[in-house]
């Protein structure tokens, strides 16, 4: 059972591993469905007041190429997605 203690706590770790604040800058395909697309990036972006830049998943090299221009554009520092693609 996910509690609210427990959601606050790994946000918190979460945030302050990746120094994220205010004027941090996330990009993700993942959707909020995703656990890391919910919890890493839509809810750690919004207990920051980071911006979040959503990038709609499409090919392998596709998403490769969308991720990097995307983040660079936006100049995010953070860019949440799971190892095994």
């Amino acid at each position: 059972m996910v509690t609210h203690g427990n959601l606050a706590h790994n946000l918190t770790t979460i945030t302050r591993s990746l120094y994220a604040k205010d004027d941090t800058v996330v990009v993700s395909w993942l959707p909020q469905y995703h656990d890391m697309g919910l919890i890493g990036s839509h809810l750690g972006a919004t207990y920051v007041c980071a911006a979040v830049a959503i990038a709609r998943r499409g090919s392998h090299i596709h998403w490769l190429l969308l991720v990097y221009v995307a983040a660079t554009a936006v100049g995010a520092v953070s860019s949440c997605h799971p190892s095994a693609l």
